[in-house]
């Protein structure tokens, strides 16, 4: 693994490297975060820099799942775009003056800042998990 490589290489790389290489099977899942209601997420990166996205991470990635029936409240970034990668489930994905559709495993959601935008998993019993990348 990658990791493995860096350890090995270790007067190579500088030692801070290792904390670019996560295995996500170590990153607790958090549950039910304000805003998102029946979800639990992974917050594996961020990389600090930005005042104004994500409390102060200039990127940040996580995996989100969503129980059948859950949602996000609809919200608009001003910092920052985003990008979401459905990986299992189905749900309806809402851009507020540009789209609403169903959107299901292999779809990407490309959010503009200060688009309002929000999702709900309401087709499959098994839920709803995206991967989520916001950047400045």
């Amino acid at each position: 693994p990658l990791q493995q490589v860096a350890i090995a290489h270790e007067d190579l790389v500088p030692s801070t490297i290792a904390k670019y290489f996560v295995n996500l099977s170590e990153v607790p899942w958090e549950e039910n975060k304000s805003g998102h209601h029946f979800m639990r997420s992974r917050n594996p990166l961020s990389i600090t820099g930005s005042p104004n996205l994500h409390g102060g991470d200039a990127i940040r990635y996580s995996i989100q799942q969503y129980q059948y029936g859950g949602y996000s409240d609809i919200v608009a970034h001003d910092v920052g775009w985003h990008i979401i990668k459905v990986n299992k489930g189905h749900g309806i994905f809402l851009l507020e003056g540009i789209d609403a559709r169903k959107v299901g495993p292999g779809d990407m959601i490309l959010i503009p800042p200060g688009v309002r935008h929000g999702w709900t998993s309401i087709y499959d019993k098994e839920g709803l998990e995206c991967d989520y990348t916001a950047f400045k």
